[in-house]
């Protein structure tokens, strides 16, 4: 039988007759019901009655998922950004407005102590103390970014807004990493599309093939190719960085930027291919379930053999 768990959110008593029963809920009492009573409840007891879910129950613990932040220093939209403040003129005995860049403009560490404040406790005597907690250190590192509890994270992006306005914007609520996200084992030319991908207006730099053209015209090594082709890698992974935390930008699927690269749709089996499961749950997949072609609604179970799954693979 289902449940439901029921608040009284007033400082009345709230009832219901169901069935010929009397059933109560006093003042900010929680209690659980059944299905047709709960709903009973809610449609008579609108808005004075509401629904206990999951969430309110880890408020009410304190057991809250951590935040992601992230130290976006150097951003695109902070580089050409500027602050207009007033400014008074003794000389003249006037105001007048300035304009003055973003102090954020470049890179840097964000550095701040969390002082956690006060804990009580019950002293020898009997008298009621407080002890100091030790204040926590927090820095997050340009191009980085942070998991924290709910309530630094809070704290931070808060201290982040009371800042002087040159220096607003440090930090933002980050977005989870994904699962298909760049990083410096791709390609060099598989980042720029990427880039490319996410900001056609953005300066992609060379591709691989002309960096060592390059290396070559200088007559360098070629290690010296390899190491134009990091630092070409590790500069796109800064640009990238800004789009991949920011939530106000939206990411690829692996499957839509293959084909935006391929120039049209995927069929079922590249698709398949890129989803995230493993060789084996992919094949077990194939092989437990398949359509049948006379009946599509019916799952019929297909038994391979082993050369069977090993050629799927």
């Amino acid at each position: 039988m289902q449940l439901k768990t029921l608040r009284n959110v007033t400082s009345f008593e709230q009832s219901i007759v169901f069935k010929g029963t009397k059933l109560t809920l006093d003042s900010g009492e929680e209690s659980t019901f059944p299905l047709d009573v709960a709903t009973l409840f809610l449609e008579e007891c609108d808005g004075l009655v509401q629904e206990v879910t999951m969430d309110d129950i880890e408020a009410q613990f304190g057991i809250e998922e951590p935040l992601w932040i992230a130290n976006v220093t150097g951003a695109p939209w902070l580089r050409d950004k500027e602050v207009t403040r007033q400014r008074y003129d003794r000389k003249e005995r006037r105001n007048f407005l300035e304009c003055e860049p973003m102090e954020n403009s470049s890179p840097m560490p964000v550095k701040w102590v969390y002082q956690p404040g006060m804990q009580e406790y019950m002293g020898t005597d009997g008298g009621l103390l407080a002890l100091n907690l030790f204040p926590q250190k927090f820095t997050i590192p340009p191009f980085r970014r942070l998991q924290v509890p709910m309530d630094i994270g809070r704290w931070m992006l808060r201290r982040d807004r009371q800042q002087l306005a040159t220096m607003q914007g440090c930090l933002i609520k980050s977005r989870k990493p994904s699962h298909f996200e760049p990083d410096e084992s791709w390609p060099l030319d598989e980042m720029r599309l990427y880039l490319q991908f996410l900001d056609s207006k953005a300066d992609t730099g060379r591709s691989e093939a002309q960096l060592r053209a390059w290396s070559k015209n200088k007559k360098g090594k070629e290690k010296d190719a390899e190491l134009e082709v990091r630092r070409a890698k590790r500069g796109l992974m800064k640009e990238l960085f800004y789009y991949l935390v920011n939530p106000k930008c939206k990411l690829p699927t692996k499957v839509q930027f293959e084909e935006w690269k391929k120039g049209a749709p995927l069929d079922e089996e590249e698709q398949f291919a890129m989803s995230d499961l493993s060789e084996w749950e992919r094949a077990d997949t194939r092989a437990v379930t398949k359509l049948s072609k006379d009946d599509p609604s019916q799952i019929t179970k297909v038994e391979l053999s082993k050369d069977d799954v090993e050629g799927l693979l």
